[in-house]
């Protein structure tokens, strides 16, 4: 089972329009986990896919 991870955001304490917060997500067939997401994940998410 391969599993799959992407930055969403790298960033210090405060956002701006193209960098958000530290967040990560950890992909595997059988779901994901989102990782310290403060800040906006979703639509972080949303363009991930």
């Amino acid at each position: 089972m391969a599993v799959r991870f992407a930055f969403l955001g790298t960033s210090a304490a405060v956002p701006s329009v193209q960098r958000d917060t530290t967040s990560l997500v950890f992909a595997s067939p059988g779901g994901a986990i989102l990782v310290d997401c403060g800040g906006s994940p979703v639509q972080k998410l949303r363009r991930l896919v």
